[in-house]
């Protein structure tokens, strides 16, 4: 009854658990939706990137979402949903979808994204509410004959919102006339444990080994540009966007010689992916070289004739620190096979999985060379420790090609998505029968020891088709295809229906074949490998399978086949309550055994028997320390002996009690029954001499008990305590005075109160010690005055005027002198007054400024034109120039004065012109400057000779009329006459004429 009750439950779990074991999503439009990558942040949200030509639709586990395509062209977006699959929000990003996307997250989960884009092309950015971030478009200096395949790099950091943060650009500078290109280019980062960001920029170049240009262009448009010589650059930043360092593993490393290499376009793929496990990084490498050559890292490492796949390890600082050759494609095709390659890094324990999918009649293995004898293509599962070693290798057989490898974070299981045969008797019972000698689309999950965690999930098309008409995007897919919650997805897009193990995954486009669904709908599915349940019993269990018995409790794991034919793996919990138990405990006084039947409180070994709710006995072996504890101790000693707890000596014999405190908690209780056994004598003595004690070893100078030992003829010495008093007489007597005190023995002066000792020594016998009490009646005091000008001393035989520090003395009614100190401090009137400025046409007003400290009041004199007599910073309006007064008080009480003069000048006179001057060069009376008599505004100066001819003329004010005329010609002696009009500043027309003559 007991196991059927365990069966019943199973069952319910496991028809339940079939039905979303497996689960899956459509995007669906009118043209090709193709669903490229998936990526996860720490909490377990998904970012899916889906490339579209159109508008489209998601349907997201039955809630159908509506996404327009506003570029009209293809591109891609990003889309958000939660860890329950449900929408969150997209970011729309006009690049074609042919160029890759990486997404990485700091430990604030923010996103960071790489996005590649044609370096002619702009690449627009929009925020999550569709506002537009960016337009990024590179420094694009196009030359004839250059390629637009030339690609430039985005990186871009945003919130978990959806809202962008920064973008800096990475691109060429130095375009060249020749063909260019870094097309398919894949580029990857990586963030290591320090929140530094690095970026592989790879520089595809077809035309030697030139130098080039490379610029980076951060958030705020500032420029930053560097020469590189290989192709292979890798960048590092900070989470804020700012260049830290960039480097060239390869430079100096590698010779490359390609001329020839133009006929090799297409085979000149220049792929890398990073990863990281804290500081160091792991880069995958396609490097192409055309003759025979090497790259020298710890060891020189040979290159072969063609494309050279290579693993390599790097540090923080993108130093290379080893180098794993992994295959060299043959070059006996111009077109190389399309060879995938993934791997992954196993932090938990320290690997690198390497996924190799060789086809060995186009590559040599150098990893492994027995396979360079096979002619037909297969799947081989690496395993390489942090030095590059290979501890384990793995082969699935031929005809079986996985193309994605991770690490499940969930069970750590190593998950593949490919091409399974199910022929190949590895996996024979793995998947229905149906399959049987079919190749189809599948997901397995495998143990770190390699065994197969059945069932192989099947992924099977139309079943006319079979897989035929599913595109895995297997390279894209990459090592994000693990969720943290231990959910396996898939994605990439399909042409009919999809058979799932336990339901049919349907288009919802509206565009049909001859399938009756969508041809380019793009998926996602995901897998969920195992079920954690839990299971009591007592002694043993039978798994639901019926092929384990189980009678230790632990974790397992069981297959078994539900009624709607889906496989159902469980994790089960068991816990064998029937168990021999044991028990090491400490208490202080007493413990309850598990039954509730025993009460123990000596410490020894004990057994108790608890029965369960579901009728398991479980024995307890109980193996009790009590801390709180009594002891009896019988002793016998010659000499007395000091209790632990207490700073206590037994002196003589009879019953004691001490308690002892342990480290861990707990007292024990001593009882001592002790026997002293010697012959014990007292001395009481008091000396004023030193004395030596009975047995001559000690000399007693100070006053105290001590112990002194005689050996006796019984074994046990005889103990003589000693108590000894030091005899110094001692007086002590009060004493008061005026003046200092002259000790009468030590001849030392007192003159402070306080006590203080003095010795009479005397010839015979002992010495007098004396305690004097001493007090001074010289009494002092100490105060503080402020004074305007000076003050008298209080016993009024000083005359103080200036601040100090002075002293003064009085006589008090105890005959003695009381000293003062008197600190003084005098006001000094430390202010000044300031003008804002003088009296003119165009001020008719000043303003006026008290500034200074301890200001408390101010009176002004004169009290005419002034706007307020008692302000700090009044406004004068005088007519004629005028000195202002200014009394002000501090807060003390003292008064101080100071003046300012404001100068009127409102003079609109022209004043006396001359009607001779003599512009003969002497340095007197040169000329007439205009300027001399009044200051102009506006002003026009005219000179006409007798006979009314215009000889000079200007309107310049700051002119000095030399006596030439217009063409600066020399005048002749003789009468002019002129004629001067303006306006003065103050604004008054001026007219004036006369009569001047010109003398040599």
């Amino acid at each position: 009854m007991k196991y059927f009750l365990v069966y019943i439950f199973s069952f319910i779990s496991f028809s339940s658990f079939s039905q979303y074991h497996l689960k899956g999503e459509t995007f669906s439009g009118v043209e090709v939706q193709n669903v490229t990558q998936i990526f996860f942040d720490n909490i377990g949200n998904r970012y899916q990137v889906v490339a579209f030509t159109n508008d489209f639709s998601v349907d997201s586990f039955g809630n159908n979402i509506i996404i327009q395509n506003i570029f009209g062209q293809p591109t891609i977006y990003i889309l958000k949903f939660d860890s329950n699959d449900t929408y969150q929000f997209h970011i729309k990003i006009n690049v074609s979808p042919a160029n890759p996307i990486d997404i990485k997250f700091d430990s604030n989960n923010n996103p960071y994204l790489l996005c590649q884009f044609p370096q002619a092309d702009s690449l627009l950015l929009y925020h999550a509410n569709g506002l537009l971030f960016k337009n990024v478009k590179p420094n694009y200096r196009r030359l004839t004959g250059d390629s637009r395949l030339t690609l430039a790099t985005a990186i871009c950091k945003l919130n978990p919102i959806g809202q962008f943060q920064w973008c800096n650009t990475i691109f060429r500078e130095s375009l060249s006339t020749d063909r260019t290109t870094n097309r398919n280019a894949f580029l990857f980062t990586s963030l290591n444990n320090s929140d530094i960001l690095k970026v592989c920029f790879v520089n595809t170049r077809l035309n030697g080994n030139l130098n080039d240009t490379i610029g980076m262009q951060n958030s705020s448009n500032v420029k930053s540009l560097f020469v590189i010589g290989t192709r292979h650059l890798f960048i590092n930043y900070d989470l804020n966007g700012n260049l830290i360092s960039h480097s060239e593993p390869f430079k100096g490393r590698l010779q490359f010689d390609q001329k020839d290499s133009i006929n090799f376009f297409y085979r000149y793929l220049k792929e890398v992916k990073l990863l990281t496990e804290g500081e160091n990084s792991y880069a995958y490498l396609n490097l192409f070289v055309s003759k025979t050559d090497s790259i020298n890292t710890v060891s020189k490492v040979p290159l072969s004739y063609g494309n050279n796949y290579l693993l390599l390890k790097m540090n923080r600082f993108d130093s290379i620190i080893w180098v794993k050759p992994l295959y060299v494609e043959k070059l006996n095709k111009f077109y190389s096979a399309y060879l995938m390659i993934d791997f992954d890094v196993d932090i938990e324990r320290q690997k690198l999985i390497f996924l190799l999918n060789f086809s060995f009649n186009e590559y040599n293995a150098i990893l492994k060379p027995s396979l360079n004898s096979l002619n037909t293509s297969g799947s081989y599962l690496f395993q390489f420790n942090f030095n590059g070693q290979v501890i384990k290798e793995d082969s699935f057989g031929l005809a079986t090609n996985f193309y994605s490898l991770a690490v499940n974070p969930y069970n750590k299981n190593y998950c593949l998505i490919g091409q399974l045969n199910a022929s190949n008797a590895r996996f024979s019972g793995f998947f229905p029968s149906k399959l049987s000698n079919k190749i189809f689309l599948g997901l397995v999950s495998i143990d770190d020891s390699g065994k197969v965690d059945a069932p192989i999930i099947p992924i099977i098309s139309n079943e006319t088709q079979l897989s035929t008409s599913i595109n895995i995007n297997s390279v894209n897919a990459s090592n994000e295809m693990v969720g943290s919650s231990g959910r396996v997805y898939i994605n990439g897009y399909f042409r009919d229906s999809i058979q799932l193990a336990c339901n049919r995954l349907n288009s919802i486009g509206s565009d049909t074949n001859q399938f009756g669904t969508n041809y380019g709908d793009g998926f996602v599915i995901y897998h969920r490998f195992s079920k954690l349940i839990n299971i009591n019993d007592c002694n043993s269990f039978l798994s639901p399978s019926k092929k384990f018995t189980w009678n230790v409790s632990g974790f397992y794991s069981d297959t078994i086949i539900s009624s709607l034919g889906c496989d159902s793996i469980l994790s089960i919990n068991l816990n064998l309550r029937g168990n021999y138990l044991e028990l090491d405990t400490q208490v202080l006084t007493s413990y309850i055994s598990p039954s509730g039947r025993f009460n123990l409180n000596v410490s020894g070994v004990y057994y108790d028997t608890l029965i369960n709710s579901n009728g398991c006995d479980s024995v307890y072996r109980i193996k009790l320390k009590v801390l709180n504890s009594s002891s009896i101790i019988d002793t016998f000693n010659c000499f007395p002996i000091k209790l632990l707890s207490k700073n206590q000596w037994l002196m003589s014999s009879g019953k004691y009690l001490d308690t002892l405190t342990n480290t861990i908690g707990g007292d024990s209780l001593l009882t001592i029954h002790f026997t002293l056994g010697k012959y014990e004598v007292k001395i009481d003595s008091a000396n004023c001499m030193d004395i030596v004690s009975p047995s001559g070893k000690f000399l007693l100078t100070q006053s105290g008990t001590y112990f002194d030992t005689l050996n006796s003829i019984n074994n046990c010495d005889s103990i003589f305590i000693i108590n000894f008093k030091k005899l110094n007489p001692l007086l002590q007597f009060e004493l008061s005075s005026c003046d200092s005190f002259l000790l009468p023995w030590s001849r030392k002066y007192i003159s402070q109160t306080g006590q203080y000792s003095d010795t009479l020594k005397r010839t015979i016998g002992c010495d007098s010690i004396i305690l004097i009490n001493y007090t001074s009646l010289i009494t002092s005091s100490t105060f503080k005055i402020h004074i305007c000008d000076s003050v008298i001393s209080p016993s009024g035989k000083y005359y103080i005027s200036n601040s100090g520090i002075y002293y003064d003395t009085l006589v008090n009614n105890t005959g003695c002198d009381s000293i003062m100190q008197i600190y003084v401090m005098k006001s000094v009137g430390n202010f000044e007054i300031i003008k804002s400025n003088d009296i003119d046409c165009e001020n008719r007003f000043s303003s006026l400024l008290v500034s200074g400290n301890d200001i408390s009041s101010v009176l002004w004199l004169p009290d005419n034109q002034i706007n307020n007599l008692t302000s700090l910073n009044p406004k004068v309006y005088p007519n004629v120039s005028t000195t202002y007064y200014a009394t002000y008080t501090d807060t003390f009480g003292c008064k101080f004065m100071d003046s300012v003069f404001v100068e009127v000048n409102l003079n609109d006179s022209i004043g006396l012109f001359p009607n001779v001057f003599t512009p003969n060069g002497d340095g007197v009376n040169d000329c007439i400057s205009l300027r001399k008599f009044l200051d102009f505004e506006e002003v026009e100066f005219l000179v006409y000779s007798r006979w009314g001819n215009l000889v000079y003329s200007t309107t310049n004010s700051s002119a000095c009329w030399s006596g030439e005329d217009n063409d600066r010609n020399r005048l002749t002696e003789g009468v002019y006459f002129f004629v001067l009009s303006g306006k003065s500043k103050c604004g008054l027309e001026i007219s004036k004429y006369g009569s001047i003559s010109i003398l040599y």
